[in-house]
């Protein structure tokens, strides 16, 4: 029997579609200010604080605190661990899995209008968060290499959120409508 072999690009189009990460960001944390407003604290060194450690983990008496961001973008590192993607491409399912995120974009708090607290954001530019060790499986059971194992984000924009008890971001296509494009190879499948 013969497998079946197929090579695509895949293009993940803005419509419809908001991907929930729970992102590490060294140093930075989301929390709830009120009912309606999510937004970012960054661990600082203070002269006494209530954290021994420099990203707010270990709690004593010690020279690091959590204080919230102002409205001015600022920079960060960014991480994670085993995302999974679910993309229909050309009416075809195909879920991939990816072992790291890492990247770097800007957070920040801006001030509404009324003065009110507003949900903190993330912004990117294009390529500066990558997935990595990424692999693919359709619905119909063919195994799917993504070529060099990496999805490269478009720019993207986010907000900042709990989810299951965690923080994290919903990030949405920012100016390109797309949040990736990539090469995948998929093996396999029904004849």
């Amino acid at each position: 029997m013969a497998r079946k072999s197929s090579s695509s690009k895949r293009t993940l189009p803005a419509f419809g579609l908001a991907l929930i990460a729970v992102l590490a960001f060294s140093g930075f944390a989301a929390a709830s200010a009120s009912a309606s407003a999510v937004q970012w604290y960054s661990c600082q060194g203070k002269e006494s604080g209530a954290y021994t450690d420099s990203s707010c983990q270990t709690e004593g008496a010690g020279k690091y605190e959590w204080t919230k961001l102002g409205s001015a973008p600022t920079a960060v590192s960014v991480s994670g661990k085993t995302f999974t993607l679910k993309a229909t491409i050309a009416l075809v399912v195909t879920t991939y899995t990816c072992s790291a995120l890492e990247g770097t974009g800007l957070l920040a708090n801006p001030a509404s209008e009324s003065g009110t607290l507003s949900t903190g954001t993330l912004s990117t530019e294009s390529g500066a968060l990558v997935l990595s060790g990424c692999t693919g499986k359709t619905k119909s059971g063919s195994e799917c290499e993504v070529v060099g194992g990496k999805i490269p984000f478009k720019a993207l924009a986010g907000t900042a959120t709990e989810y299951e008890g965690d923080r994290a971001v919903e990030i949405a296509p920012g100016k390109e409508h797309e949040l990736a494009e990539f090469q995948s190879k998929c093996v396999g499948g029904p004849q």
